[in-house]
């Protein structure tokens, strides 16, 4: 029963991740984190936002090494250029209790730095269209 509620979680959260990162500007990130009470973990993450230099939600799973158990997690990271750092809280299966993290690692953020949501597109037509009616005719 215990490894059904396992696998039922994980598949949940993985829909859960799967939204998020096909909204518009979702970031994904791996890395690793540190567990108060348990020790070091490996994650993959999935961020609100991909614009660097702003702080952004994040869900993810983590792996902890020590219990050799997976870890659901919600939480808040500033994305650098690149880079994240995270403060979370999880679920550990191991222990069957709510714990705490800090982690950071690589996160695919926005290269160009511009937020393509507000940029509207814009066309300036054709370049070479006839100017007027004796220009049409010579051509």
């Amino acid at each position: 029963m215990k490894k059904l509620k396992q696998a039922l979680l994980v598949s949940v959260l993985g829909l859960g991740m799967h939204n998020v990162a096909m909204s518009s500007d979702a970031a994904v990130g791996l890395g690793l984190s540190y567990v108060f009470g348990e020790g070091a973990a490996l994650g993959l993450k999935v961020f609100s936002d991909d614009e660097p230099y702003e702080v952004v939600g994040s869900i993810g799973v983590e792996y902890l090494f020590t219990s050799k158990a997976f870890r659901p997690t919600i939480g808040a990271a500033y994305l650098g250029d690149n880079h994240y750092v995270e403060a979370s809280l999880g679920w550990n299966f191991g222990r069957s209790a709510v714990d705490y993290a800090l982690g950071a690692g690589w996160a695919d953020t926005d290269d160009d730095g511009s937020n393509n949501r507000s940029t509207p597109a814009t066309s300036s037509g054709p370049t070479d269209a006839p100017s007027g009616p004796t220009d049409a005719l010579t051509r």
